[in-house]
Parts: C-alpha cells; sequence; structure tokens
C-alpha cells in the first residue's frame, strides 16, 4: 500500500529525512509508554502519532525538542496552524510528510495503514509500544522485512 499512496509532500526541514530514523508504532488503546523510547542520539522518532501513546511520545518530544518526522494520514495545511507544531517546523526539529491532499481534515483506517506502512519502510529501528494482537499494526508488522529490528515495550 505504501506504493499506491501517492507522492508525498513535505512541510519542514527534509534534512531530517537522511538521519537515522527510530518508527514508533503503537495500537490504539493503551496512553503512556511502557518505558522510554530507545533513542540514539542523531536519531530522529518517525511515527503517524496516530494513536493514544503516540501522541503522548508527539507532545513529550515538542517539549523537549527532539527531531521528529510526523507522517499524517491527511492533508498538511492544517499542521502549519498549531504553534508547538509550527515553532518545531520553522526550528527545523520536525518534518511533516503526506501524500494527502489539504482538503482531507481527518485520518481514515485506510490512511492510517499507509501511514504505519511508511514508518515501518523508512525506519532503521522500530518500537512498538502498544500492539492489539488482532489489530491493523500487527498485520502491518507481520509484512516487516526479517532483519528488521522491532523492540516491543
Amino acid at each position: 500500500m505504501v506504493m499506491n499512496g501517492g507522492e508525498p509532500r513535505f512541510l519542514g526541514d527534509k534534512g531530517l529525512l537522511e538521519m537515522p530514523k527510530l518508527g514508533f508504532l503503537a495500537s490504539r488503546g493503551e496512553v503512556a509508554p511502557h518505558g522510554s523510547l530507545p533513542v540514539k542520539a542523531g536519531e530522529v522518532i518517525l511515527s503517524g502519532f496516530l494513536s493514544p501513546m503516540e501522541r503522548e511520545v508527539f507532545k513529550a518530544g515538542l517539549k523537549h525538542g527532539k527531531p521528529m518526522i510526523w507522517v499524517k494520514p491527511w492533508g498538511l495545511d492544517e499542521a502549519s496552524h498549531e504553534t508547538l507544531v509550527r515553532k518545531a517546523v520553522e526550528a527545523g526539529r520536525l518534518l511533516v510528510v503526506s501524500p494527502f491532499a489539504d482538503v482531507i481534515e481527518a485520518p481514515s483506517a485506510r490512511r492510517a495503514v499507509w501511514c504505519n506502512q511508511y514508518v515501518l519502510a523508512h525506519s532503521g529501528r522500530v518500537v512498538v509500544g502498544h500492539l492489539n494482537p488482532a489489530g491493523m499494526l500487527a498485520c502491518v508488522l507481520s509484512e516487516a522485512e526479517p532483519e528488521k529490528e522491532i523492540f516491543y515495550l
């Protein structure tokens, strides 16, 4: 499905794409991460920041100035309106990626799958904060390359 998502558009510093990336994925249900993310020096956190746990990681990353790539399942336009997001983009700490038109204002299950597949495909390592064994994320992870480093919190 990643190949069917269209060409991504970008808001922010595309140089973040050149840095090593730690993907963070979490099924819906849990809110707080069960531990700290094993982010290495020089690594960018890459996620769709959709589930409650992913959103908590996003908020913490914004607060602590962590470099992040937000893979959005809707258009880019709205991302530039929130003050903390805009400041992180302007400071070169946040890149927003989306192949979806700005008229799309909310996520859908299909677009969330695209985001999770993008994170999996573009991360050197992946951390899974919470996994619903019967959920969509479990299906996406089952398609991961065997050599992909995947850690479960």
